[in-house]
């Protein structure tokens, strides 16, 4: 996971270092015709910044996110519900 990845390649988490694979990862998922799910950074009790991350997750193209704590699920189900209803309405 993420820190699997930081730790390896010693890249601080929550920089642009991290950014880059974020990115990468949704553009080969899409490439792939599969979905990308973002990864819950540890040691968010911050609902306003795993809102924040959520969001940016979204930006890079994420289709949901993985969540650590119960109050997490809402605000990930309300980031993400915009992504789905608008793909909804691109199948033909």
């Amino acid at each position: 996971g993420a820190a699997d990845l930081v730790r390896s390649t010693g890249v601080p988490d929550r920089v642009a270092g991290v950014d880059v694979g974020r990115a990468t990862l949704c553009l080969a998922a899409a490439e792939a015709g599969i979905y990308a799910m973002d990864r819950t950074p540890h040691g968010i009790n911050d609902l306003a910044a795993f809102e924040a991350d959520a969001l940016r997750a979204r930006s890079f193209g994420f289709r949901g996110k993985s969540c650590m704590r119960h109050a997490q699920v809402a605000i990930a189900n309300r980031v993400f519900d915009a992504v789905h209803a608008t793909a909804a309405l691109q199948v033909p």
